[in-house]
């Protein structure tokens, strides 16, 4: 994959592909077994596909440990992240993953709700539409670890180049 800059590079490695592996491990630790993802280079799709259902994933960095249930007033997602941007499989529902910042849990939608663009160039849903899933703990623990292993082999990267 050609990155933008360094800089999208390492928020891909920081947040996106952890999240990405803790809602895979996530499906794994729950019996799904059928698990697949797309390249996004060859199929512009979402980012994890299973026989039934196709997954957006994103962390929510804002989305507290402190914050029990789903804490905003609407799920917001970036335009380029609008359902009409990716081509849709036919048979697969789509859903997009939004996971709270310790890993603990997700907020779900599917992404045939109603979304309607925000004055500040996002889209949003109502969360009623949504529903929140606890993570395996043991998916947890794991992802944890690799956090902080990523993190680690990061900033060595970092120190190495620099």
């Amino acid at each position: 994959m050609a990155w933008k800059s360094k800089a999208a590079e390492l928020r891909y490695l920081k947040n996106d592909f952890p999240a990405k592996l803790a809602w895979t491990l996530h499906l794994f630790s729950k019996g799904q077994s059928d698990i697949t993802g797309i390249e996004k280079d060859v199929f512009k799709g979402f980012d994890i596909k299973t026989r039934s259902v196709e997954y957006e994933v994103m962390r929510a960095s804002s989305w507290k440990p402190d914050k029990e249930s789903f804490p905003y007033r609407t799920y917001d997602i970036f335009e380029r992240k609008l359902p009409c941007n990716y081509e849709k499989v036919d048979g697969l529902e789509q859903v997009y993953v939004m996971i709270r910042s310790d890993w603990a849990k997700a907020q779900l939608i599917s992404a045939d709700v109603d979304w309607k663009e925000k004055p500040d160039g996002r889209y949003c849903a109502d969360p009623a539409e949504s529903w929140t899933v606890d993570l395996e703990p043991t998916a947890v623990g794991c992802i944890r670890a690799a956090e902080d292993w990523g993190l680690q082999c990061l900033q060595f990267n970092l120190n190495d180049v620099a």
